[in-house]
């Protein structure tokens, strides 16, 4: 009986008022701050998409007035010297056609949402923008050096591997980048792919920790390991190609594409293994090859 009495004590002490609302407001803490934290983070997706937004009607209403004045200096000049010929005109021609297309571009932009099913909230999204970014390259290692403003690497030295990797970082948004192949060894071996920015730098760019991407032999790195043929792929490079690389942080994934055979490869990124930021990074491996990054 007494130990009965006693349990029931201790059960009237757990359910005490005072114990109750300080539980009770402890979890309603925990919730608030939940709230709060939610709210910065909302509010940074939106800034950055803000500036987004806003760099993008910047960078491309500057793009056209500088070809627009380009363009009107050109036509001023072969007005005065009286100076041009049948092909000078179709050439002026095209540039206007392509001066009224990028104006009509920004007409086409829009905001929306993606409405995923498993999502809580919704991802805003710009639709619309040419999101080709600008960067160059600043850092080596091994047999590479930087030429032209950055925008060129060459393998300098006898046949061996190299890196060269940007000078910007990415941790959100979208980002297009391309790259055209100069020169090309006939055993046609090059890189193209992001590592994280914290993994350190040496020149056997695919096997780094971090590292994804596409190689020479059909090979395809996940954090350094080969995946020969993974999705499909097949380094068909020739001299000339255009590469296009779409690192998409938001959904954690690149894709590269050949613009020459439109064959398009898409890697997911695990991002415990190959940590925010990223940058780019592109190996080369034999005397003479050469690939310069697109603005």
């Amino acid at each position: 009986m007494d130990d009965i009495i006693i349990k029931n004590d201790e059960l009237k002490q757990i359910i005490n008022e005072q114990i109750t609302q300080s539980r009770r407001d402890s979890l309603v803490k925990k919730i608030n701050e939940w709230e709060e934290q939610s709210i910065i983070k909302i509010r940074e997706v939106a800034n950055n998409t803000r500036k987004q937004l806003s760099n993008a009607f910047g960078e491309h209403m500057n793009e056209i007035k500088k070809s627009s004045a380009s363009l009107t200096e050109e036509l001023r000049k072969a007005r005065n010297d009286r100076n041009f010929v049948d092909t000078d005109l179709k050439r002026w021609i095209e540039m206007l056609d392509k001066l009224k297309k990028d104006s009509i571009v920004l007409l086409t932009i829009d905001v929306t949402q993606d409405n995923a099913p498993n999502s809580f909230i919704s991802k805003i999204i710009i639709n619309g923008i040419d999101v080709t970014s600008k960067d160059v390259f600043n850092q080596t290692a091994g047999s590479i050096r930087i030429e032209d403003y950055g925008q060129v690497i060459a393998h300098d030295q006898m046949n061996d591997h190299g890196t060269a990797r940007s000078k910007n970082e990415y941790s959100s948004a979208q980002h297009r980048f391309r790259f055209k192949i100069e020169h090309l060894h006939t055993d046609k071996w090059i890189f193209f792919g992001i590592v994280s920015r914290d993994a350190p730098m040496q020149p056997l760019s695919y096997s780094t920790p971090t590292i994804y991407g596409w190689g020479g032999n059909n090979s395809v790195y996940l954090n350094g390991v080969d995946q020969t043929h993974s999705g499909g792929y097949k380094s068909d490079l020739e001299i000339n190609d255009i590469i296009e690389l779409m690192i998409d942080c938001d959904r954690r994934t690149i894709r590269w594409t050949n613009q020459r055979t439109k064959n398009t490869h898409t890697l997911d990124v695990d991002t415990n293994k190959c940590r925010f930021p990223w940058q780019l990074s592109v190996g080369l491996y034999y005397l003479g090859d050469r690939v310069r990054i697109l603005s």
